[in-house]
This record gives structure tokens, C-alpha cells and sequence, in this order.
């Protein structure tokens, strides 16, 4: 799914997230025995993680034979699969070369492969659970139907399909064509997936920005392992989940629609 030039003269959206796969940003925020780190610091480390989380949570319970990872990135996603539960099958698939050689450099043992899932023949075989981690956004609306056929074929029929996906209640980013909302983000799987449930993701608040302000900074950054794994513990505890009203970011899980 490439994106023809765009006539404002800015760059394509796929070439900004390209840009972006200079540094294996995903695998900076990490949660060990000593707490919750981050080796470079990134203002949005604790969102990317907790909602990483509430995604690694659900396919932990759910535990797989074989998972897809469509728009694997870099690879953080799998590497921590693969540390949870080892006898899943994850296998990434991202369109971007440079985002692949990331992957397998930090995660020699996983299978990534550089693809448009909607391409005749790329893939074979159906996958048990199917991750979809923003991604849908990058999608352009023209190409969602043939994106959502692809996904229903490598679904297998008692499979989950697990997303999330920026809401409307922020402002969409040079690099993304649309946010969404629960209606928007049915619509756009169309007819082949039904919605098991859905959770709102990331509580917006001036406490919020207050904390983003004075975790990281232009004059220093919070890096004390222990503090840090306080405050994530008390964001998760009070901002992790919200309402439509407030959620930077839907978590859905579907089911494939019986076929007609």
C-alpha cells in the first residue's frame, strides 16, 4: 500500500514514519525487576507502554497457537510475546524494509518479513490471533477494504483480532489519515469481524500534562528507576482507562463474522 505524492508538496505520511525507524524508539520504554526505565527518554514512553500492556495482557490470556502482527515496526510487540509465551508462532509483517531490519536485529530468534498483506500470495495459512497496533490509521481510506479482506483471510474462524487506534479526540498526525471513534472504527472492519469489546485507552487531563511536564522537560528528565515505576503505577491506576469523552485511544477485540 504505497501513497501516491501528495500535492501539498509535504511529505508522503509513509515517508514520515519511515523517517521515524532511524532508532528502535519501541524498544526504549521497559518495565524490569528494577522498575520502569527509559535508556533515552521519551515524553509518550509511559502511554506507548501501558496501552502495550493492556494488548500483551490480552493475548497472554488468550495464549495463542499463532499470532500475526500486521505493522510490526520494529519488532517490540513480538520480542515481548516471545518473552511471555515461547510456544506462540509470532510472526511480524511491515511494509517498511528499514522497520523489519530493526526487528530482526534486535530480535534474531523472531520471524519478520517486509510485505503488503494485501498483496495475492505474500502470506499463507490462517493465525489464531491478529494484532493490529496503530496501524489502522496509516491505512489510506481508499485501501481499508482490501486491507480489512486481508485481514478476515489470515483470521482463522475462532480467532481475535486485537486493536488499537487514536480517537477523535485528538488531533490526527501528518502521518496518519484518520483517527477514530467506536462507530468510525467498526465501519472501517466493515462486515467481515464483529466486535467483542472495546475499552477507552489514556485518560486525557491537565494532571496528565502536568505529569508529562515534570517527568521530562527542557531542563532535566526523571530517570530514577524506582520513581519512575511509582508514577507509572499511579497513572495506570488513575488515567489509564477513560470514557469516550476523554480516551486518547480505543482497544478493541473482534471476532471473524461467520462466513455467508
Amino acid at each position: 500500500m504505497v501513497e501516491s505524492p501528495r500535492q501539498d508538496g509535504a511529505p508522503a505520511r509513509e515517508d514520515i514514519q519511515e523517517a521515524e525507524y532511524h532508532f528502535p524508539y519501541h524498544f526504549v520504554p521497559r518495565y524490569t525487576e528494577a522498575g520502569f526505565v527509559q535508556s533515552v527518554t521519551l515524553r509518550w514512553g509511559y502511554l506507548y507502554w501501558s496501552y502495550l500492556r493492556v494488548v500483551l495482557d490480552l493475548v497472554e490470556e488468550l495464549r495463542p497457537a499463532s499470532l500475526l502482527d500486521v505493522g510490526s515496526g520494529d519488532g517490540r510487540l513480538l520480542a515481548e510475546v516471545s518473552n511471555r509465551i515461547p510456544d506462540t508462532r509470532a510472526v511480524g509483517v511491515d511494509t517498511s524494509e528499514r522497520a523489519v531490519a530493526l526487528a530482526r536485529a534486535l530480535s534474531p530468534g523472531g520471524e519478520f518479513c517486509v510485505g503488503d498483506v494485501t498483496e495475492p500470495g505474500f502470506l499463507q495459512g490462517t493465525y489464531d490471533a491478529i494484532t493490529l497496533v496503530e496501524v489502522l490509521e496509516h491505512v489510506p481510506p481508499a485501501q481499508l477494504p482490501a486491507f480489512r479482506t486481508a485481514l478476515r483471510k489470515h483470521l482463522s474462524p475462532v480467532g481475535h483480532l486485537i486493536v488499537t487506534v487514536p480517537t477523535t479526540n485528538m488531533d490526527v498526525q501528518a502521518k496518519h489519515y484518520q483517527h477514530f471513534d467506536l462507530d468510525s472504527l467498526v465501519a472501517a472492519l466493515g462486515d467481515g469481524f464483529v466486535l467483542e469489546r472495546a475499552l477507552y485507552l489514556n485518560r486525557q487531563s491537565r494532571l496528565c500534562r502536568l505529569f508529562d511536564h515534570l517527568v521530562t522537560n527542557r531542563f532535566f528528565a526523571v530517570r530514577e528507576p524506582q520513581l519512575l515505576a511509582w508514577l507509572l503505577r499511579a497513572y495506570q491506576r488513575k488515567y489509564l482507562y477513560a470514557d469516550s469523552k476523554t480516551a486518547m485511544r480505543i482497544f478493541a477485540v473482534f471476532e471473524a463474522a461467520p462466513e455467508r
